[in-house]
């Protein structure tokens, strides 16, 4: 469970965030702060169409005021004490709210809000023994996209900013918002910096910058574009399952940095987490390596150094599957990361060859684990690394879609005709859930 506003405001470290938390907030009168908002109505209650456009632009307002204001705590079902004061006084539960009722209040808020607001956690939490009524909870991450404005329904000439000063909302002026959008470009450049330090640095940690010394090696980086904030959070224990976790979408068996590391020892490194292995093969050895951030970003590194058979070994050339097996392993670890809970928002991904080569082997369609021998019309003068977005705010659909395209760009940089879609990839995903 989350560590949220509540927590601080309790001075709570360890509490699960359930329906005792909340109890507890109310017990001892949490006031109101620039993270935290207690609301008596549920969201999208109303049954008459201008009440219900009403509650929409005030749940799209507080949502995106606090996504401008650092991340935040909305408790919908929490009523206020009497007077001039903001401290949690009651708790008036309501009906559990379903899935619809859930995908509602996404939709109403994407509608509403630009850029819209990725990180909307919802949870309906029930008291025990009781699991008709509760409260709603929304959770909303700091955003690297603010400022975000509300707009109102078929009137994109009005907008406004809202942001959250203390306990209540207000609009950015004109200064506010200039250096809102400033912070935001400054933002994106560090995000940008960042990106390309993680990938440098994973070449370098394997030996990667040396053409012609050592081995040659695919790499792959992910980095979050809203990191997780508690970094400390990742232990060794919980970074191995997530590993085992990953491996479970698409069982690759054979050569991929998940099968290699799946029993190997965990390497701390600062706020990371560290799995390498190296085993002989014929001529060659097969290494892989992958670090786990605490921020959700993670790096992977794999060579075969060249072995093509038990006594085959062609240093600098790359079979064409090993690519495609990384970049299913990048993709099971952002779906571990979004459906653990981790990550909500989108990943900027990175996949190249380290050192630069011009060879890549395709498969023998006639032998299993077989090559081709290299044809020079397969030479790959111009190689680059790829780079693309993993969208996640929209569902696993929407993210398997970027990543087939991701996939599909991957191949046929190295001039393989091989297209990947996302039925292909819910398909394997769903044929290894059945065993």
């Amino acid at each position: 469970m989350p560590w949220t506003p509540l927590h601080a405001a309790l001075g709570d470290i360890g509490s699960t965030l359930d329906f005792s938390l909340i109890q507890r907030a109310v017990d001892e009168g949490i006031e109101e702060n620039s993270n935290l908002d207690w609301k008596s109505v549920p969201p999208l209650t109303a049954t008459d169409a201008a009440g219900r456009q009403a509650q929409g632009i005030e749940l799209a307002k507080d949502i995106a005021a606090l996504a401008n204001s650092g991340g935040g705590m909305i408790v919908y079902g929490v009523q206020e004490q009497d007077g001039d004061t903001s401290a949690a006084g009651l708790i008036k539960t309501f009906k559990s709210f379903g899935e619809t009722d859930l995908r509602n209040i996404r939709q109403v808020a994407n509608n509403l809000i630009y850029p819209p607001v990725t990180g909307l956690d919802l949870m309906f939490l029930t008291a025990e023994g009781n699991s008709d009524e509760g409260v709603l909870v929304a959770l909303i991450s700091p955003s690297a996209d603010s400022p975000h404005l509300l707009y109102q329904k078929g009137n994109h000439e009005w907008f406004q900013a809202p942001w959250r000063d203390g306990s209540n909302t207000r609009r950015m002026a004109e200064r506010q918002l200039a250096d809102a959008y400033r912070q935001r470009e400054q933002r994106r450049q560090r995000q940008e910096q960042d990106f390309a330090k993680i990938y440098s640095d994973t070449v370098k940690s394997v030996g990667g910058t040396n053409p012609g010394i050592g081995p040659t090696w695919i790499i792959g980086v992910a980095v979050p574009l809203q990191p997780r904030l508690d970094e400390r959070r990742l232990n060794a224990i919980s970074a191995r399952r997530f590993l085992h976790a990953s491996h479970q979408y698409f069982k690759q068996k054979g050569f991929s940095p998940l099968s290699e590391l799946l029993e190997n020892d965990t390497r701390v490194g600062l706020r990371k987490f560290i799995f390498a292995s190296s085993r002989t093969s014929g001529p060659g050895k097969i290494q892989a390596r992958i670090e786990l951030h605490g921020n959700g970003s993670f790096a992977l590194a794999f060579t075969r150094d060249g072995v093509f058979g038990q006594n085959i070994r062609e240093v600098g050339q790359v079979p064409v599957d090993d690519l495609l097996a990384m970049a299913k392993d990048i993709i099971a670890l952002i779906l571990q990361s979004v459906d653990s809970g981790s990550i909500s928002s989108d990943y900027m991904v990175k996949a190249g060859v380290e050192p630069h080569t011009e060879i890549f082997r395709h498969p023998d369609p006639s032998l299993p684990n077989h090559y081709q021998p290299f044809d020079e019309r397969h030479r790959v003068k111009n190689h680059e690394p790829v780079q693309a977005v993993m969208v996640t705010r929209y569902g696993r659909e929407q993210l398997l879609e970027s990543a087939a395209e991701f996939v599909t760009d991957l191949m046929m940089q190295i001039g393989s005709w091989v297209q990947v879609t996302a039925g292909q990839l819910e398909h394997e995903i769903r044929m290894n859930e059945d065993y």
